[in-house]
């Protein structure tokens, strides 16, 4: 395939936008005019820009691109963190904390989504970041409230520690967990 050979006229709006973040102008010089183009015809005819997903509504960033790369990095960077804790929870549970049983019930339904590239994977992960943010707000409560001796320091951490990543996942989750790609396989 040659620069200049890819047809873009069936993206949308938004395959477009990350196609252009992505392509290199010095390689691909007829390829970017062609995608250009394709922006171009978008934004004359209103009747093909219906086409651009419902997604971009509830994006709390629109004008930042998504690239592949983001995205696939996102995934890893998810299962790397979920089996952190899945590990963190069985151990708690063969120590006999019965509460890790929900931990892991997240955990695997995370991974079951991640692995079969399921849509529902980014309600499970705002869910999950959820309760993660309401367990980080009562410790920091049980500080406040009964000074440092109420939460032991490694459970305070590993709390804000889950807040926080949580917060940065359920972010991206929606974009990056459900959106499609090019081929029209869920990424």
């Amino acid at each position: 395939m040659e620069d200049g050979d890819i047809d873009y006229s069936g993206y949308t709006a938004r395959e477009l936008r990350e196609v252009l973040a992505g392509i290199r102008r010095d390689l691909y010089p007829k390829n970017r005019a062609n995608v250009l183009a394709a922006l171009n015809a978008l934004n004359e005819n209103p009747a093909t820009a219906t086409r651009e997903p419902a997604l971009d509504r509830h994006d709390p960033w629109p004008h930042v691109p998504r690239p592949i790369w983001f995205r696939k990095t996102y995934r890893v960077a998810l299962y790397v963190f979920v089996i952190a804790l899945l590990i963190l929870n069985v151990a708690a549970l063969t120590a006999g904390s019965m509460k890790a049983l929900v931990g892991i019930a997240f955990q695997v339904a995370t991974l079951v989504g991640l692995v079969t590239r399921r849509q529902w994977t980014w309600i499970v992960v705002c869910v999950w970041t959820g309760l993660s943010v309401i367990g980080g707000v009562l410790l920091w409560l049980a500080v406040l409230l009964r000074g440092a001796i109420a939460v032991p320091m490694p459970q305070f951490v590993t709390g804000n520690a889950l807040m926080v990543l949580g917060v940065f996942f359920v972010i991206f989750a929606r974009d990056c967990l459900s959106e499609e790609d090019a081929t029209g396989r869920t990424e």
